[in-house]
């Protein structure tokens, strides 16, 4: 695993919650594969928490 600081490319779609939004400056995780311009963008983007933060209601 790789820390990038900093901004990086991605779409919408690529959020793997499918809310389509992320909050600016929220820390993530994400896969980098090329598009189709052979350029690289973050894919399967999912919001991580910092520890003892929770991100979703657990199951009851």
């Amino acid at each position: 695993m790789l820390e990038h600081r900093g901004d990086f490319p991605f779409h919408c779609t690529a959020i793997a919650d499918g809310t389509r939004r992320i909050e600016p400056g929220s820390d993530v995780a994400f896969v980098a594969l090329p598009s189709v311009g052979g350029a690289f963008e973050a894919r399967f983007v999912t919001r991580i928490a910092p520890l003892g933060v929770a991100t979703a209601d657990p199951p009851t």
